[in-house]
């Protein structure tokens, strides 16, 4: 089984994203910050941070981040092949993609209140949906029938994440020699990733020097052969884009269709959900029987996926919410074994109190095999009586609403 990310893809096959597709290894965390916990982290432990470097990275992030409109091209390189992505972006939540590759073309429209995916080679249909308030729930929507929207590192900036891994895999952030992108001036941050004392990969971030801009992202593997770039081009910050750039018309001869599901069909409103028996992080017995009476939301996340850790401050608030009134959660991780001190640092650091159902496996998961997960985040809510209350709940107003609506049930 292959997950995606909602927000990138997660093989570097897949090709969506240079720093995603790359790295399990990048932690993205929402909120821009004056100094990333992961150069922090780095500087205790005494590794290589240039100043300058590290300056670099922040003002980029701080570009983005401010962004109400964007618009750029995205080209995106690997040995096997080649993306092409226009794109253009209104806060909070028009969108339009057109990604071309040798294989597909696609365009993805979201007007603000309704969303709209077309392929040509399927000229008799089209995905027509509600769009999701935020971008990076729209995003997500894109993904799951995209396999990736084709701007996932433009995407973390406009969210105001950190490109850096923040684990003990990031060893060095340095300079490189000043260079031109597509004739433009640009200064060169290496970010070095390691693990088991090898260089698993050096990911190249090439930034404007006047605008901070990303211009172009180079990541070489060391353990396997060949490299990925992505290269952003005409990237507009904070322009007017005419009312026509997020409009659409699906073509006359196509009908809608509603997007495929992400979970098994036969999981549904009212009816049981499949059974969950696993072990915690502590190596105990957990499952699903545990929360009778309580109405428990399982989520299903992963510490590679951006989407995820967006998401997660969304299900902290509910949490805390609601945790007096008979709410809890359960999550899934998709980790494997090796990964298991990175998703406890990762517990630890955000203050996540509830289980997690540990298999120590992100391919071949017996839970998300059960519940045939295709892409994450994907979180269902089960009620007090222990029928499925909710499926795919996504961001905290959508959350809330479900959750109240449990606890009201007797």
């Amino acid at each position: 089984m292959h997950f995606k990310s909602r927000t990138s893809l997660v093989l570097i096959a897949a090709v969506g994203s240079v720093a995603l597709a790359a790295a399990s290894w990048v932690i993205a965390r929402p909120g821009a910050r004056s100094d990333s916990p992961a150069i922090k982290k780095l500087a205790a432990a005494q590794g290589t941070v240039e100043p300058r470097a590290r300056d670099l990275m922040k003002k980029m992030s701080e570009t983005y981040a401010s962004a109400a409109s964007l618009s750029l091209e995205i080209r995106t390189t690997a040995p096997d092949r080649e993306i092409r992505a226009q794109v253009a972006y209104a806060a909070p939540n028009k969108l339009r993609i057109e990604r071309k590759s040798k294989e597909r073309e696609t365009v993805a429209v979201s007007t603000g209140g309704t969303l709209y995916i077309y392929n040509p080679a399927e000229n008799k249909r089209y995905i027509k949906a509600d769009a999701h308030p935020s971008i990076y729930g729209l995003t997500r929507q894109i993904a799951d029938v995209m396999g990736g929207t084709g701007f996932e590192t433009a995407l973390m900036l406009l969210m105001g994440e950190d490109l850096l891994p923040d684990s003990p895999s990031l060893t060095e952030l340095t300079l490189a020699e000043p260079s031109h992108v597509e004739g433009v001036p640009v200064e060169n941050v290496v970010v070095t990733v390691s693990r088991f004392g090898q260089t698993d990969a050096k990911i190249t971030y090439s930034i404007g020097k006047t605008d901070h801009l990303l211009r172009k992202m180079v990541v070489q593997p060391t353990q396997t052969p060949g490299s990925i770039t992505e290269t952003l081009t005409g990237t507009r910050i904070n322009a007017p884009l005419p009312a026509s750039t997020f409009a659409y018309t699906p073509p006359a001869q196509a009908h809608a269709v509603t997007p495929p599901l992400i979970y098994h069909a036969g999981l549904k409103r009212g009816e049981n959900p499949f059974p969950i028996v696993s072990k915690d992080m502590d190596g105990k017995p957990v499952s699903l029987d545990q929360y009778k009476g309580k109405v428990v939301l399982v989520n299903f996340w992963g510490t590679w996926c951006p989407a995820c850790m967006a998401e997660m401050p969304d299900i902290i608030a509910m949490y805390q919410k609601y945790k007096g009134q008979g709410f809890d959660v359960l999550g899934v991780p998709l980790e494997n074994d090796i990964d298991k001190v990175r998703v406890a640092s990762y517990l630890e650091r955000r203050g996540l109190p509830w289980r997690q159902a540990f298999e120590g496996k992100r391919m071949g998961n017996a839970i998300a095999e059960k519940y045939r997960v295709s892409a994450t985040p994907l979180s269902i809510l089960i009620g007090r009586d222990g029928k499925i209350a909710a499926l795919d709940v996504r961001g905290q107003k959508e959350m809330d609403a479900a959750i109240r609506q449990a606890l009201a049930q007797k």
